[in-house]
């Protein structure tokens, strides 16, 4: 009986200590893909390619002109007035909604990524909607005001664990830069593993 107890208390002791903040955040700025297709205009080149996927253990789709697309920030940018960028790339939205998933299915935190309308385009987006499901239902959904410059959204609610982030707007285009994750810790998996190593202690004491 006392065994059991100490099991249990064990493996409800890691269960809760176990925070969210202590996963490691992954940053994907997209800085190392190609942009190697060109558009020169009569305010400076424009440098873009698709989007691969999958890409930083993510898929994204859909890819090509109506879907994801990675740019490179030049002075095509600043002409039309976009500010807050880098000197590296980001990603752009093409005209159907827009989903982030992981290759393996499995579930992750969105920590937070930096929007921003782009300003210049034929349809500038006023906003986005980003939602985030889990197993097909719906967690939490977030509209984000956007301005010329990039601002850092997060999700409504911090830490809520999701497979598939869906971001759409009503009609416009968009920039996207600096996707931040964690992974979803199992605490459930330590737990067994430290009630599997009590056990063992205790016998090893009881045979000693």
């Amino acid at each position: 009986m006392k065994i059991c107890i100490a099991m249990a208390a064990v493996a409800g002791l890691l269960l809760v200590a176990q925070p969210a903040s202590a996963n490691v955040i992954t940053t994907l700025d997209f800085d190392g893909l190609a942009t190697s297709q060109s558009f020169p205009t009569n305010k400076g080149t424009m440098y873009w390619d698709v989007l691969p996927t999958p890409y930083g253990g993510f898929s994204w789709t859909p890819s090509g002109d109506s879907g994801w697309n990675v740019d490179r920030w030049s002075s095509y940018y600043t002409a039309y007035g976009n500010s807050g960028t880098n000197s590296g790339n980001f990603v752009s939205n093409g005209n159907a909604p827009l989903t982030v998933s992981t290759s393996s299915a499995s579930a992750f935190y969105f920590v937070s990524a930096d929007f921003q309308t782009w300003a210049g385009s034929t349809a500038p987006a006023g906003s986005v909607t980003v939602k985030g499901y889990k197993n097909g239902i719906q967690q939490y959904t977030k509209d984000l005001a956007l301005s010329s410059t990039l601002t850092t959204y997060g999700p409504p609610v911090a830490n809520t664990a999701i497979d598939e982030l869906r971001i759409s707007d009503a009609s416009g285009y968009w920039i996207m830069d600096n996707f931040k994750t964690s992974p979803v810790p199992e605490p459930a998996t330590m737990a067994f593993l430290a009630v599997g190593g009590l056990m063992t202690l205790i016998r090893r004491r009881r045979r000693g």
